[in-house]
């Protein structure tokens, strides 16, 4: 027999199971607090179809995965290409699947709420969107696309129709919220108001540990130096030559020591100043995966969170809420007004620094390394702030609760005891 052809599968509707979905789920590249949140949902409401890329096979019997293409984030016409080609996968399986389910999607990638909108206008599916990103802003600001382009109105337009018409509009931070409300207003209706569940972490697995106690602190000789550390994805968006001219400031302050942990276009750059030697105030560690970053995210004194210009109110980095839960101050590299900046403010943990301050932020490190007390003072503000508003158990309830207020016929009512 002939092998079916890949195009074939992407496109297929899945067969008929027992089990019907109360909501499909629809998220290219899941990230583990995600996929915690599934379970979660699952355990309450009854079967899940997610519709991914990326999702491990097996989640559970209440849940059922679907594979979609994957994300290919290694150029930027690779990222437009599966971004596209996943949409269109989403929007077949709508046009032949049951219009009966509610969907509740991500943002990722950003062409689904436009697939999914149209989809709606033809089959009358009801839906939510949670805006991780704020497209195509976004792309703007990454150069992909600009705003005189005549696909930029057309994407924005088509967007704005998608957030206008879901039953729930969901993001991370006020600042994107504003921005949302802005995008959907028009003359005539006043919008939504987009609720905002901002990312989660798992307070009672990252944690801080005591470096006596931490396997990370001991194998990397840690000793009681000032760990300033940059984690994850250095990419072209993030500010590495601030944060490398920071170290060369601080070359000469031994009770300093920077860690770069992960990969990215820019991580030749972190490479070669500290192969060259200027940097011996600093390690080049690889990528690490989620479920190890316990120990090395608790070994940390202060994080580097960056957010590039044009970013401020369109997005706030995940790793954010990690590092708070570890303990961590936060350093944060971003042109105010920004929500990260706003987010330091609020929660007293850090401070943020514009990218050219280099001086500044130099200052700053040597007078915490100097003074442990004002350092300790932000790692508890940072902890607190993590088991007050970013603690997983309370945001994942608040998200289970808006989808069924919103999403299922039956509300809050319909919750499933397994």
């Amino acid at each position: 027999m002939a092998q079916e052809p890949s195009f074939a599968k992407d496109f297929a509707v899945a067969p008929v199971n027992s089990m019907i979905p109360r909501i499909i789920f629809i998220n290219q590249s899941i990230a583990p607090h995600i996929e915690r949140w599934l379970r979660h949902f699952a355990a309450q409401y009854g079967p899940v179809e997610v519709w991914s890329g990326n999702a491990p096979p097996d989640m559970g019997v209440m849940i059922t995965v679907k594979a979609a293409p994957a994300y290919d984030r290694t150029t930027a016409l690779s990222r437009l290409r599966t971004w596209l080609h996943f949409a269109l996968v989403v929007f077949w399986r709508l046009l032949l699947g049951s219009s009966r389910t509610p969907l509740f999607m991500t943002t990722n990638p950003p062409f689904v709420p436009l697939a999914v909108w149209l989809a709606h206008h033809l089959r009358g599916q009801r839906y939510g969107i949670y805006e991780f990103d704020i497209y195509p802003q976004i792309a703007d600001v990454m150069g992909m696309i600009h705003q005189g382009n005549p696909f930029y109105s057309l994407w924005y337009g088509w967007h704005k129709r998608a957030l206008r018409d879901a039953a729930l509009v969901v993001t991370l931070s006020p600042g994107m919220a504003r921005q949302l409300r802005s995008m959907m207003a028009d003359e005539v209706d006043p919008p939504q108001s987009p609720q905002i569940i901002p990312n989660w972490v798992d307070i009672d697995w990252i944690k801080p540990v005591e470096r006596a106690d931490n396997a990370f602190a001991q194998a990397q000789d840690l000793g009681q130096r000032l760990v300033v550390a940059y984690t994850g994805n250095m990419g072209a968006t993030h500010a590495i030559e601030t944060i490398l001219e920071v170290a060369e400031h601080l070359r000469a302050v031994p009770e300093i020591l920077f860690l770069f942990i992960g990969d990215g276009t820019k991580r030749d750059l972190v490479a070669e100043a500290i192969d060259s030697g200027r940097l011996p105030n600093a390690r080049l560690l690889p990528w690490i995966s989620y479920d190890q970053l316990a120990d090395p995210l608790a070994s940390i004194d202060v994080s580097i969170v960056t957010l590039a210009q044009g970013y401020e109110h369109l997005s706030i980095p995940s790793k954010t809420v990690s590092a708070l839960a570890a303990g961590s101050a936060i350093l944060g590299i971003s042109r105010e007004p920004s929500d990260l900046a706003a987010l330091l403010g609020d929660t007293a943990c850090g401070a943020n620094f514009a990218p050219e301050a280099v001086e500044a932020i130099a200052d700053w490190l040597r007078s915490l390394a100097a003074d442990r007390s004002q350092l300790r003072t932000y790692q508890r503000a940072a902890r607190a702030a993590a088991v007050a508003h970013f603690n997983e158990t309370t945001c994942m309830q608040a998200l289970t609760d808006l989808i069924a207020e919103h999403l299922l016929e039956d509300g809050k009512d319909g919750q499933a005891h397994g």
